[in-house]
């Protein structure tokens, strides 16, 4: 039997509670936003947060899958590399 919050969970089912919660930050969803954009340095800048976010959550599942993404699409970009050591 499992026990205890699945960050991860919470953070794809209910993103609202969890910036109630301070488990993500208030401009989630612009932060989110600038990641879709145009600019490719905000984008990375954009992911590059949310990683560490995700990070530091505990999200492990979202980390991983979102770091694996912006390492893929932005191979020269060593932060999200080093989070997925």
């Amino acid at each position: 039997r499992e026990r205890g919050l699945d960050p991860g969970a919470v953070i794809r089912t209910n993103p609202e509670w969890a910036m109630e919660h301070s488990m993500l930050p208030p401009g989630y969803f612009e932060l989110l936003a600038v990641t879709r954009g145009a600019d490719p340095s905000a984008r990375l800048a954009a992911r590059n947060a949310l990683g560490l976010v995700y990070q530091l959550t505990g999200a492990d599942d979202l980390q991983v899958a979102w770091d694996a993404e912006t390492a893929a699409t932005f191979p020269q970009d060593r932060r999200s590399r080093m989070r997925l050591i």
